[in-house]
């Protein structure tokens, strides 16, 4: 009951978004109707602050995906967790940035191959250094249409631009993996998550979400 989740999850709530065949097949119409979404949503009086993301909801977030570190073994692939989000994920669940910066809204609409760190990533690859600036890069990272679309750029090499505080992601008796966040944009399902922090208990506000939702797409 009283350990330190990494996270807030008052008056936080996920709301899956499908996307139906053959509809938003492109990356630039898929990436520009989730943000439609996500903006149309935040704009309500009722919401604090909304976000996309798309796998890293606590508290089961992410996918473990393999990596390679610029300047090591290419033999070596850690896995770390992979989560695709909007930069209003981390103030919306106020998990702190501990160094550099998080991608600002540009650089989401474009896929700017960014990444930012957990603690744990940076303890335990970069133990006596400063992972703020080097670069990584995702193994397999791949469009799979129209299943999937990816930036351009999105399997080449990643710069790191900040570091974030750990967030239990894996049960509470566990130790926090090393985590990677990227912009949700690098890979586009045919399914996101916006997530929200309302002024009000959250499930109040579902109905007026949905009719917000419909405005966007009628047949969604």
């Amino acid at each position: 009951m009283k350990t330190d989740l990494g996270y807030d999850p008052q008056r936080a709530m996920s709301l899956p978004i499908p996307v139906h065949d053959n509809t938003h097949i492109s990356w630039q119409d898929r990436s520009q109707y989730f943000e439609q979404l996500r903006a149309k949503i935040a704009a309500m009086p009722q919401i604090e602050v909304a976000g996309i993301s798309t796998n890293a909801t606590p508290p089961w977030n992410g996918d473990d995906r393999k990596i390679e570190i610029m300047g090591r073994s290419t033999t070596e692939k850690p896995e770390v967790r992979l989560n695709f989000i909007s930069p209003e994920y981390f103030p919306l669940l106020r998990i702190p940035l501990e160094q550099g910066r998080i991608w600002d809204h540009a650089e989401t609409m474009r896929g700017a191959p960014v990444v930012v760190v957990n603690q744990a990533m940076a303890r335990q690859y970069w133990p006596s250094g400063n992972p703020v600036g080097q670069q990584l890069r995702v193994v397999d990272l791949k469009a799979e249409p129209p299943y999937s679309q990816t930036a351009l750029g999105s399997d080449g090499w990643l710069q790191i631009v900040g570091i974030v505080g750990d967030a239990r992601d894996d049960g509470l008796r566990k130790p926090v993996k090393p985590a990677i966040y990227v912009p949700y944009t690098l890979q586009l399902w045919m399914f996101t998550q916006i997530l929200v922090r309302t002024k009000i208990p959250p499930l109040s506000v579902l109905r007026e979400i949905r009719a917000q939702v419909l405005q966007v797409d009628p047949e969604q």
